[in-house]
């Protein structure tokens, strides 16, 4: 669920001395909200979240200039100017290629070259025009070989990120896809999972994402476009009445209540997250998962988890802070809206 144009927390700082550290902010730049994020300490983080376009009417509303952008990302900064920070960004995953593989082990002067060779037997894309993200993960079906989780992210979208932000005088440290900012976020706010099998289900404003773990390690993800802004929609179109009177009519609504203008759209959903789990245990019979974690803003849904439970046939959780705590002011409910930055800020 959203959450429209509430700031969660963040602490404003006195300005940096020229000798001091620069501090580092994870920043998810998403179609309805832009989300910050900053280690505190190794348990605990300050979060904030800032709706994008306040006075939307549609579902495709169009997302402020670079100015308007640059002035809330300053704000949200907590009082540093963008020459006392550094960014970690992510890319929209539309375009994503992922996937798991097994490959011979080798030096890393032979990886270099027989990972790309495997991942482009496997996508239907020009690797050329890719950005190549890997993660080495246990091998599942040969010990004697190298596991390997891949994501591959068209180049232009990586450079126009970047660019972007540069454009606007920040420092950009790196831009990643966001499958792996998230992976990285999930598994950084949960315990040692040792080696059981588990999903995490990630419903954003436009986008869902559905990714199979064994232990902290992914194996399959695949996302598609459809999420809170689309039941948001069908209550403005069966109703219609003002987005913003369609996101408190969402709000109070009780998704056990199987209204007829907004049940197709969740039945819609939930089909959708059953084929993708279907395909992940084809794909990878040996991560079916037993339960299910459900994270992103739309999670805060009334009775989606239970929903879901229900549709798939297994245990399925909204996930809460437990490795790491908000700092105060934050609210319990609030990691769901914040996996992705955590993941950027986390990064090594």
């Amino acid at each position: 669920m959203t959450c429209r144009g509430r700031e969660v927390f963040i602490r404003s700082e006195p300005a940096q001395v020229l000798w001091k550290k620069k501090t580092t902010l994870g920043v998810d730049v998403g179609e309805f909200a832009l989300k910050v994020c900053r280690l505190e300490n190794p348990s605990r983080c300050s979060v904030s979240q800032r709706e994008l376009v306040p006075e939307r009417t549609s579902l495709e509303q169009q997302l402020p200039s670079n100015a308007a952008l640059n002035e809330l990302l300053l704000t949200m900064a907590g009082g540093s100017g963008s020459k006392d920070v550094r960014l970690n960004l992510s890319v929209a995953d539309h375009a994503l290629s992922a996937g798991y593989l097994e490959i011979s082990k080798g030096s890393s002067k032979e990886l270099e070259v027989s990972v790309p060779a495997a991942v482009g037997r496997e996508i239907p894309h020009n690797l050329g025009e890719l950005d190549l993200f890997t993660l080495p993960v246990p091998a599942l079906r040969d010990s004697s070989k190298l596991g390997v989780f891949f994501m591959g992210t068209p180049k232009a979208g990586v450079a126009a990120q970047r660019a972007r932000f540069a454009e606007m005088k920040w420092e950009v440290q790196a831009v990643e896809p966001a499958l792996l900012a998230l992976v990285r976020g999930i598994t950084r706010n949960k315990p040692a999972q040792d080696e059981s099998l588990w999903g995490a289900i990630a419903c954003g404003f436009r986008t869902t994402t559905l990714t199979l773990f064994k232990g902290a390690h992914p194996y399959f993800s695949r996302s598609f476009r459809m999420g809170g802004g689309d039941f948001t929609y069908a209550f403005q179109m069966g109703e219609q009445i003002s987005w913003s009177a369609a996101e408190e009519r969402k709000r109070s609504y009780q998704v056990s209540s199987r209204d007829f203008q907004v049940e197709p759209f969740v039945q819609k959903w939930c089909r959708e997250v059953q084929r993708s789990l279907t395909f992940g245990i084809q794909k990878v019979p040996e991560v079916t998962p037993k339960s299910l974690v459900l994270t992103g803003g739309t999670a805060l849904w009334k009775g989606l988890d239970d929903r879901l439970s229900e549709v798939l046939a297994m245990p399925v959780q909204r996930e809460g802070w437990t490795q790491l705590k908000p700092s105060e002011g934050g609210s319990d409910k609030d990691v769901v809206f914040f996996d992705l930055a955590l993941g950027l800020v986390s990064r090594t």
